[in-house]
């Protein structure tokens, strides 16, 4: 019997964390399924460039991908619930136990994806974000006006809306984007910074908190024709696998961000911790754009109050 072969894209590099973690996921799906799947790998934009992502799944260049937040602002209203921001999020592992139940009890989301022929293979939290900045301390708002931060997605309007102007800059640009000073800063986790090594570019880290701001997420989509292509044992074997990479990627993530804060450290970089009044201030400005994303989705008939709500409530029942 012929096996059934697809096709895997990550825009980023095999070797560090979410590309060794996707070639694991599949060499555990063809032993899993005894060779009745195997599943090609690609990765470094060698089937799809990052901005092609969606898309690209969507019309089967790809089957199966690795996406990150960022790729869904603009392409998805309500699923964006996923990325609402707060000052300082609950570990990692929390925030996506929530997220995995959130997809688990409102098909909505899913249903979303379905009208792109995509589905939801696994979804992690990322490890929240802080601001890493060149040249300039930054405590309060106010202090990133007229900034240039490398930024996209939905916090990229965030930052927009506090005077600072969003620059969308590719991974393999973000270095040389700060070392040149094309941008004053960068919005990012800690494993980006692991990364990228920008702990070399840059002087001072704004922390929100010990787990960092805003929610997000990366994930494995599918396309939806494959899904329903696939039998119901294979479906399940592939969710199993590809919810193991994930957790084994949140593990990952972790050490990560561990060594970054090392590697800032050795460097004599400045940690900048802010207070609960100062937190108080961004978290202000974060609830105006939570506000905004509820109305904008609620005007185009889909439920954003209802799973907003659901989100916040189920963070506070895990964070415990």
């Amino acid at each position: 019997e012929k096996p059934i072969e697809l096709t895997f894209s990550y825009f980023g590099p095999e070797m560090i964390p979410p590309g060794h973690w996707s070639k694991e996921a599949a060499k555990r799906v063809e032993e899993k399924t005894n060779g009745r799947v195997k599943i090609n790998t690609y990765f470094s934009e060698s089937l799809l460039t990052y901005g092609d992502t969606i898309t690209g799944t969507a019309s089967g260049v790809a089957d199966i991908a690795f996406i990150d937040a960022g790729l869904f602002s603009g392409q998805f209203d309500l699923n964006m619930v996923l990325g609402r921001f707060i000052p300082a999020t609950p570990p990692q592992e929390v925030v996506s136990k929530v997220f995995r139940e959130m997809i688990d009890t409102y098909p909505e989301l899913n249903a979303e994806l379905e009208e792109k022929n995509l589905r939801w293979l696994s979804i992690i939290g990322t490890t929240g974000e802080h601001l890493h900045t060149v040249n300039k301390q930054v405590r309060v708002p106010a202090d990133v006006k007229g900034m240039k931060i490398a930024v996209v997605g939905e916090s990229a309007r965030w930052f927009e809306s506090l005077g600072a102007a969003p620059v969308g800059v590719s991974a393999g640009d973000f270095y040389m984007s700060l070392e040149r000073g094309l941008v004053d800063g960068q919005w990012a986790h800690w494993p980006a910074i692991y990364g990228f090594k920008l702990a070399e570019v840059t002087k001072y880290h704004t922390l929100f908190g010990k787990d960092g701001a805003s929610l997000a997420f990366t994930g494995f989509l599918i396309n939806n024709n494959t899904w329903n292509s696939l039998p119901p044992d294979i479906q399940e074997i592939m969710v199993e696998c590809y919810n193991w990479a994930n957790d084994e990627l949140i593990k990952a993530n972790q050490e990560e961000v561990k060594a970054a804060i090392e590697s800032a450290e050795q460097r004599g970089n400045t940690f900048i911790e802010l207070t609960d009044d100062e937190l108080d201030l961004w978290a202000e400005t974060m609830e105006q754009i939570n506000q905004a994303w509820i109305e904008s989705t609620e005007a185009k008939g889909k439920p954003a109050q209802k799973l907003y709500d659901a989100l916040f409530e189920l963070l506070e029942k895990y964070n415990k």
